[in-house]
C-alpha cells in the first residue's frame, strides 16, 4: 500500500520544480499541498494524490482540484471560477450568491462584473444583483473610488454608447462620465451589432450612482434608472 506521507513529499518535490512565476501563488498552492498530507484516512489520500498528481503542470488546475476536495465533492466560488469563461462569471456568481456574507456579496459582485467585460448579460439580471438591499454595498468600489465619487458634484452628466432604441426599450447599466469613452464603445458596437448606435445622455442625481469603477479606465457609472 502507498504510503500517503511519501506520497505527499513526492507531490510537494514536483510542485517545487513548477515555476509559476507567482511567489505568494505558489506558497498558497504549497500550503494546499501541504493540507493534504495530513488526512488520517489513508485510502482517501491515495485516491486524491494520485488525482492531484495528475494536473501538478497547471496551477489553476491545482487550485481547483484542491478546492472540490475540500468542499466534499463542490466547488467553492473561487473554485470555480477557475476555468470558467469570463462571460460566464456572473452565472457563477448567482449560483453562489446566497453563501456570501453582505461585504462579500459586494466584493465578489465588483470583481465578476469587471472581469465579466463585455459579455452580454440581461439587463434584468444586473439590474437584481445591484440593487440588492444587502448592507455594506460600498465595498463595491475601492476607496479611491469612493473618494472619487464623493468629490463629484451633486449633479452630473453621464454618457453611454448604446443603441438608439434603448430610448425606448430601456438603458443598459453601463455608463461613463467621458464622452470620448462613449463614443468608443458606440464604434465598438457598431462592429459587433446591426442597431443603430449613438452617444447617450443623461443628466441624473449623484445619489442615483450605484458605483463608479476606475478599474478598465473607463471612468465607468453603475446607473440603474429613477
Amino acid at each position: 500500500m502507498m504510503d500517503y506521507r511519501v506520497k505527499a513529499k513526492e507531490l510537494l518535490e514536483e510542485f517545487e520544480k513548477i515555476n509559476s512565476g507567482n511567489t505568494k501563488l505558489k506558497l498558497e498552492l504549497q500550503k494546499k499541498l501541504e493540507k493534504l498530507s495530513q488526512f488520517s484516512d489513508k485510502k482517501y489520500f491515495e485516491t486524491i494524490a494520485n488525482d492531484v498528481s495528475k494536473v501538478l503542470k497547471n496551477a489553476d488546475l491545482i487550485v481547483k482540484a484542491i478546492d472540490f476536495i475540500e468542499n466534499n465533492g463542490a466547488f467553492s466560488f473561487d473554485g470555480e471560477l477557475m476555468g470558467t469563461p469570463k462571460g460566464d462569471y456572473i452565472s457563477v456568481f448567482l449560483k453562489h450568491q446566497d453563501s456570501f456574507s453582505d461585504e462579500e456579496y459586494w466584493e465578489k459582485l465588483a470583481y465578476v462584473y469587471i472581469m465579466q467585460d463585455f459579455a452580454h448579460v440581461p439587463y434584468e439580471v444586473y439590474k437584481n444583483i445591484f440593487s440588492s438591499n444587502r448592507s455594506n454595498r460600498e465595498k463595491l468600489m475601492n476607496d479611491e473610488d469612493i473618494k472619487f465619487l464623493d468629490n463629484l458634484p451633486e449633479t452630473i452628466t453621464i454618457y453611454r454608447g448604446g443603441a438608439v432604441n434603448e430610448k425606448r426599450t430601456g438603458f443598459g447599466i453601463s455608463w461613463t462620465l467621458s464622452k470620448d469613452i462613449a463614443q468608443q464603445f458606440v464604434d465598438r458596437k457598431k462592429v459587433l451589432s446591426n442597431d443603430q448606435m449613438e452617444v447617450l445622455e443623461l443628466t441624473i442625481k449623484k445619489s442615483k450612482v450605484v458605483a463608479y469603477f476606475s478599474e478598465r479606465n473607463e471612468e465607468e457609472i453603475i446607473y440603474l434608472g429613477e
